[in-house]
């Protein structure tokens, strides 16, 4: 179901550019990028033993539609498929209360539906500015710490730079995320070792390096 009304909107965002492609343009993208986690935990004494989150490699892929108010400024909506998430660093076991500790990976993948809504300003032929929101809906997640709760949507401020050649563009976008990505459950019913590494709150934050293509438009 997922799967069909993803095609549906990029088969929507073709049908829309294609009948205004004399003003706008419609185009396509993708790209990789840097995607970690900022998290917070729970807070007790035993903070020295948590874990800590590294990046992995995000993806993007989709639609975008321009539509332009002049030579300088315009408005730009984008349909995604992406991929988001972190994993815990991989630390040396140590002993705590007489205890053998060890962290092992434990790789968290988040696959969204966004949207990002971006305003764009050209102050001179071909560099683009664009600064804007993006909303997610997650599709699906991976994720080995299955006492997780895991946010349904996914929101952010975005900022970037392009730099457009003929029907080609390179871009570079970081996106702040706001709301909690997950965040672990019943963390008063254990252990106060066990509580030092609870999530209470969790925060995407991504850098993306992307490709894109205009299809339709001037």
């Amino acid at each position: 179901m997922v799967k069909k009304t993803a095609l549906f909107g990029l088969f929507l965002l073709l049908y829309v550019a294609t009948a205004t492609a004399q003003t706008n343009e419609f185009g396509i993208k993708g790209g990789i990028g840097n995607s970690k986690l900022d998290v917070t935990f729970y807070s007790t004494a035993n903070n020295s033993f948590r874990p800590s989150y590294e990046a992995i490699i995000g993806y993007e892929f989709g639609g975008y539609y321009r539509h332009a108010f002049s030579k300088h400024l315009g408005l730009k909506g984008e349909l995604l498929f992406a991929r988001k998430g972190g994993k815990t660093k991989l630390l040396d076991g140590t002993f705590y209360q007489g205890e053998w500790v060890a962290f092992t990976p434990s790789p968290i993948s988040n696959y969204y539906l966004n949207v990002p809504l971006t305003v764009s300003w050209f102050p001179v032929k071909h560099l683009e500015l664009e600064t804007g929101f993006e909303y997610g809906f997650l599709l699906n997640n991976r994720n080995d710490e299955q006492f997780y709760k895991m946010g349904k949507h996914d929101a952010g401020l975005l900022a970037g730079v392009a730099w457009h050649f003929g029907n080609t563009f390179l871009s570079v976008r970081y996106i702040y995320g706001l709301t909690t990505v997950f965040q672990n459950q019943n963390i008063s019913t254990v252990s106060a070792y066990s509580q030092s590494n609870m999530v209470t709150d969790s925060k995407n934050r991504s850098l993306q390096v992307s490709i894109g293509f205009k299809l339709f438009g001037k």
